[in-house]
């Protein structure tokens, strides 16, 4: 990878990928976007495409999503880019292939308040963006004409604050088949990871957003869900695919103290003394009491078995 100044001009930071997505036209390709603006539409499938990267003139991609959206008489994918400005504000552009050719991209929306994610669902109807301590959500405008280029999508945004730093977060629509067939959101879920450690779950958020023009959500409190049992910041958030939540029975590790053991992070094959078949263990990091760790592997085994504490949990 490139080298790049970091913003005091004091060291020299490796330019890195900070996200990459699946085609929503192609099963085929991915999209893969890098921090010093390089952008890569790669069949995985035949690698082609790895040695010719498009590149934008931003100062820092921060992150990057694509959706699948009708263009005139095709649907084609749409790359939402999350580019820095300044150290406090970036902007949102859209491009497709043409623009990306070209480097001229349509502005989407602009925000400060140290901007880090961005996310989009529903072929680019809504937009969420994640700030350092809020949230800006974006929702398509309903025009009587259908799109023919990018200069049509136009996006009217709201923002509210979260009482902690935002470290992730996904969000989940809810779909309903229109009279004509087509389809609109009828409600969208958001879940916040936080530098605390606190997961927050804002349920229907679009039915909290006034109407009218943006801005007018901003000094508005939007109160959520909150989950607290992590010590330190959570990494990674996702809904589930099923979309199903328990609302009384919450599942989670124990809180751990100093008398610990540690799990290395790795992927192992592990045999399944359950099934009897070999299954492969996904990465993981987590701490857990050694007592506990026993206890779980032995009910799971059914009798005794030595095993150390490498061991990888099997499904």
């Amino acid at each position: 990878m490139a080298e790049a100044k970091s913003e005091d001009g004091a060291e020299l930071v490796s330019a890195h990928i900070v996200s990459s997505v699946l085609s929503k036209v192609s099963s085929e390709h991915i999209w893969v976007a890098c921090s010093d603006g390089r952008i890569w539409y790669i069949n995985w499938v035949s690698g082609a495409g790895a040695d010719t990267p498009f590149v934008i003139n931003t100062k820092k991609v921060l992150d990057a999503t694509v959706e699948s959206v009708d263009l005139g008489s095709s649907a084609e994918d749409v790359l939402l880019v999350l580019q820095k400005l300044s150290k406090t504000s970036a902007q949102i552009v859209a491009y497709n292939t043409k623009a990306l050719s070209s480097s001229t991209g349509k502005l989407l929306h602009t925000y400060d308040e140290s901007p880090r994610l961005l996310r989009s669902a529903v072929g680019a109807r809504v937009i969420v963006a994640a700030a350092k301590e809020s949230v800006h959500i974006g929702l398509l405008k309903a025009k009587k004409k259908a799109l023919s280029s990018l200069d049509d999508l136009e996006y009217r945004f709201h923002s509210f604050g979260v009482s902690d730093i935002i470290t992730c977060l996904d969000i989940r629509p809810t779909l309903q088949t229109t009279k004509k067939g087509g389809v609109e959101i009828q409600a969208l879920d958001l879940v916040v990871g936080s530098a605390r450690g606190a997961i927050y779950v804002y349920n229907d958020v679009l039915s909290k957003l006034p109407g009218g023009e943006p801005g007018s959500l901003k000094a508005a409190a939007i109160h959520p869900r909150k989950f607290h049992w992590h010590r330190r910041a959570v990494h990674s958030v996702k809904w589930s695919e099923d979309g199903k939540e328990s609302p009384r029975h919450r599942s989670f590790l124990t809180r751990l103290t100093s008398d610990q053991a540690t799990i290395s992070s790795q992927v192992a094959t592990k045999r399944s003394w359950y099934s009897g078949s070999w299954i492969l263990a996904s990465k993981t990091t987590c701490l857990i009491w050694q007592r506990l760790l026993r206890t779980l592997l032995f009910r799971l085994a059914g009798r005794r078995m030595p095993f150390t504490l490498t061991t990888i949990l099997p499904w």
